[in-house]
């Protein structure tokens, strides 16, 4: 359930920089947002594979 979820926030992480890149991306803080979740989704899978 998680690798879903961890591969479509790439997949929107992939989109920002190619939105970044035509000029078409305005609010640039959503980077910092995505990256954090997807941080804390990696971070959770890792403590449940330990526990």
């Amino acid at each position: 359930m998680a690798d879903k979820d961890i591969n479509s926030l790439k997949k929107e992480l992939f989109n920002l920089k190619i939105m970044k890149k035509s000029g078409q991306l305005t609010d640039t803080s959503q980077f910092k947002k995505v990256k954090k979740q997807i941080a804390s989704l990696l971070t959770k899978e890792r403590l449940n594979k330990n526990a």
